[in-house]
């Protein structure tokens, strides 16, 4: 992750966390850490095939903002309970 390149400390349940949301939403890898993962997922990215450059380019309404909070905390809750 790019927080250990820089050496920056991450609280532990942040470290599975980027893997389950990898895995919850269909994502082969976690690199691009939990916050992207879910932004392009309720943008409708497919996770099978994004383009992070792209994704990364469009505008993000105030609705799909509010959309992946709530994804997040879903997300979080469920990762909690599987720990």
């Amino acid at each position: 992750m790019a927080t250990r390149c820089h050496h920056i400390d991450e609280p532990d349940t942040l470290r599975s966390f980027h893997n389950f949301v990898a895995q919850q939403l269909g994502y082969a890898e976690s690199t691009a850490g939990f916050a992207n993962m879910i932004l392009a997922y309720v943008y409708g990215f497919s996770p099978a095939d994004i383009d992070w450059p792209n994704f990364l380019s469009q505008p993000i309404s105030a609705q799909q903002h509010a959309q992946a909070v709530e994804l997040f905390y879903r997300l979080l809750k469920a990762h909690q309970a599987s720990h």
